[in-house]
């Protein structure tokens, strides 16, 4: 708890409240979509202000009640609609007991069951003036007058948000601090957050753009933290390759960076190389970090390799772990694709790894339908 209070303090901007909630939408096409939690279901309904009430397939309406998010009590009465082409329809109303939009909920909402396969997900009104007054700015939706988002609410978001983190529940973490950027709660330090969750659920764009929000790189300096290698993470993943590469060289000199990490920059700067096949390069920084991977435990880069050629002697310590593996397995391709080693040269590297269990050669001599160890005899 320590922990997630001073990086609460870190990200809180105390900035004046207006009570109010704003939810980022999806959109696609112009259709706009909002995440709700209907009886504890999650799923996602299409925010229609010109829709008189909360609509749903026939198919929907059965995956509640088959798992028990609605029950038979929960069905109201049946009825016959108009859908947008004009056909009438047979329908049944529901209750909704709980609608939970972006923490605020909604209790005993009315929904209509289309007896439609294709019919949508549609939040209407019925839902919508439970919500009081309202704005829409693109996709982001203003709930005004909300007398249930305080401050001690916004500390709870903060506190959710880095629990979240802490057990590997990105998704749930992006959503806390999505809402708390939207608010405009966020320091640099929190925008840094939550930046690194939106990579670890893939949303590069948003990553990219809450970077390039952050001012203040001497803070981050000061308090020891790497954020050069944020920056070169979500360059690459935004094909800004010559970018990416500048902030990983930043991230390697950082002061508090270990061989480890600086192994870890140096092989995603040689990755980016690999992919735009400047192969010599990539070499060089496939060498680089298993240089890293040696002086992170004490032992020169022959040693690195001998231990992933089981050369070592038995009374030698191993230091492989996959990323070890990796590193090598690509040293020696990109070394191939380069043309430093010749073709009898690059098939006996990649049998010898092989041969010593290292996964990624075993998967490319069983991808070429090499048999290494027959291979292997012939020498």
């Amino acid at each position: 708890m320590k922990k997630i209070f001073c990086a609460i303090l870190l990200c809180f901007c105390y900035a004046s409240l207006s009570c109010q909630t704003i939810i980022k939408m999806e959109e696609n096409n112009g259709i706009y979509k909002i995440p709700c939690l209907v009886n504890g279901a999650r799923m996602k309904f299409i925010f229609d202000t010109g829709a008189t009430s909360v609509s749903m397939s026939s198919q929907m309406a059965n995956y509640l009640l088959e798992n028990d998010y609605i029950s038979k009590e929960d069905i109201i009465s049946s009825g016959k609609s108009s859908i947008a082409d004009g056909t009438i329809i047979d329908h049944v109303i529901i209750n909704l007991r709980d609608v939970e939009i972006s923490g605020l909920h909604l209790s005993n909402v009315e929904a209509v069951v289309l007896d439609s396969q294709n019919a949508p997900l549609l939040l209407g009104q019925s839902a919508i003036q439970k919500l009081g007054r309202i704005e829409i700015d693109g996709n982001v939706l203003k709930i005004l007058d909300n007398d249930k988002l305080d401050e001690n609410q916004i500390g709870q978001l903060f506190a959710d948000a880095f629990n979240a983190l802490d057990n590997g529940l990105y998704t749930k973490a992006k959503e806390c601090f999505e809402q708390l950027y939207l608010l405009g709660q966020l320091s640099d330090y929190g925008k840094y957050e939550y930046a690194r969750a939106c990579m670890r659920c893939k949303d590069f764009a948003t990553a990219y753009n809450v970077v390039n929000e952050i001012k203040d790189l001497d803070y981050f300096d000061k308090e020891k933290i790497n954020i050069y290698f944020l920056y070169g993470w979500v360059y690459e993943y935004n094909d800004k390759d010559d970018d990416a590469i500048s902030y990983y060289r930043k991230a390697f000199d950082f002061p508090s960076a270990t061989y480890e990490d600086k192994a870890g920059y140096v092989s995603s700067i040689a990755f980016i190389y690999e992919k735009n096949k400047d192969y010599q390069n990539a070499n060089k920084n496939y060498q680089m970090a298993i240089y890293c991977y040696g002086l992170a435990n004490n032992v020169d880069d022959k040693y690195i390799l001998d231990d992933c050629f089981g050369r070592l002697k038995k009374s030698q310590k191993s230091y492989r772990n996959d990323d070890v593996d990796y590193c090598v397995f690509k040293y020696i391709e990109t070394a191939y694709d380069a043309g430093i080693y010749s073709n009898k040269d690059y098939l006996y590297s990649m049998c010898l790894l092989a041969k010593n269990r290292n996964t990624y050669a075993i998967k490319l001599c069983n991808k070429a339908q090499i048999d290494f160890d027959g291979f292997l005899s012939g020498y």
